[in-house]
């Protein structure tokens, strides 16, 4: 089998594939110079992938199966008659295009603090000025229908396009209002739902269009050790829009999975219920145990992922990665279902020679025949 023929088996979950493929969802800059410092010699010409712009040649070199793809065919539109630049924040925090408040941190870069639209009558009037209005790309499709082939049938490596949902709505509110509002006003949050369905759609077809085969939809709803909202609000106001995009997808014959942070089981029923193929990330330093996780659900859908990054790829030794490697594999390889990879991004702390073995290691035991 080759990476799109294996990824397609295991999210399918209907029988095991050659062996468990494995996922990533991209590497920080340090890391991918950190890679070359210490693997240049080691890359061959063969691995060099430079496609539309991007460069996949790190994933190719470290042997994935597949990664994620952050582009999409829409662009969202310059709100009319309303400059966030011109909103006054205290302490000097600036307001984006989401309502989203962002404050220069101590390391002097802009980072998210808090959610500026915290009424109706301000969501109201950003609706207006076109907050969900998007512009298509028809040149996007096309140079990702020519894109894709090469990248799975020449360079044997899967895109996966990826797209945030739910959350930028979440995060122009602040936390304590969101709060107020699914408690308190429902109706108005299935509105926003629904209003952001449309430009999803839109997200969806193009990445269809374009001949992608797995997409990911992801919103982070969940901290270490519990989720951010009720379960019940999430399968309420936020599996719809899932559901509506997953049943477009699955129409075009396109699989999906869903990406999210911290401790997600709670989400499981709705996630399923909404008709992903696969959860991802499992991240098992916020108490996803890949093993019951496999027991509990695996039936039900392909788990992805589980490799710590926060400890283990930075500070593991390679007796440690090893034991970590196989342990997942062993937790959730029997009767397919299962991707490998690890819970994040592969970040700037991570060592390079720590993902190698990782990798190495996986390919050994990964096989099912």
């Amino acid at each position: 089998m080759n990476a799109r023929d294996r990824l397609i088996v295991a999210l399918q979950n209907d029988g095991e594939p050659d062996r468990v493929p494995s996922f990533v969802e991209g590497m920080m800059g340090d890391f991918k110079k950190n890679t070359l410092e210490k693997y240049e010699d080691d890359i061959d010409d063969d691995d060099v992938v430079l496609v539309n712009g991007s460069d996949f040649t790190l994933y190719k070199f470290y042997k994935f199966d597949a990664v994620w793809l952050h582009s999409t065919p829409v662009s969202w539109g310059t709100l009319r008659g309303l400059d966030p630049n011109a909103i006054s924040i205290d302490d000097g925090g600036k307001v984006n295009r989401f309502g989203h408040v962002h404050r220069l941190s101590s390391a002097n870069s802009w980072k998210y603090q808090t959610g500026y639209l915290n009424t109706e009558a301000l969501w109201e009037e950003w609706i207006a000025a076109g907050y969900f209005d998007v512009r298509f790309n028809e040149d996007w499709v096309a140079g990702w229908q020519k894109g894709y082939r090469e990248l799975v049938d020449v360079h044997d490596v899967v895109p996966v396009p990826v797209t945030t949902c739910f959350e930028p709505i979440r995060e122009a509110f602040d936390f304590g209002m969101f709060s107020h509002f699914y408690r308190k006003k429902p109706a108005f949050l299935k509105k926003l739902a629904s209003l952001v369905a449309k430009p999803l759609l839109e997200v969806a077809k193009g990445w269809c269009d374009a001949g992608f085969e797995v997409v990911t939809w992801a919103d982070d709803c969940a901290y270490k050790g519990r989720v951010m909202f009720p379960p019940s609000v999430f399968e309420d106001i936020v599996a719809p829009v899932y559901k509506a995009l997953n049943d477009y997808c699955h129409k075009r014959g396109v699989l999906t999975f869903f990406h999210s942070d911290g401790f997600t089981e709670p989400f499981f029923p709705g996630l399923i219920g909404s008709g992903f193929d696969g959860i991802q990330s499992l991240e098992p330093a916020a108490g996803m145990d890949l093993k019951h996780l496999k027991e509990a659900w695996g039936d039900k859908v392909c788990l992805i992922g589980n490799m710590d990054c926060s400890d283990l790829l930075p500070f593991g030794t390679a007796d440690q990665v090893k034991t970590a490697t196989r342990k997942c594999i062993d937790d959730a390889k029997a009767g397919g279902g299962y991707v490998f990879g690890p819970t994040t991004d592969i970040t700037d702390s991570c060592r390079p020679e720590n993902v190698k073995t990782m990798m190495e290691d996986f390919l050994k035991h990964a096989w099912y025949k």
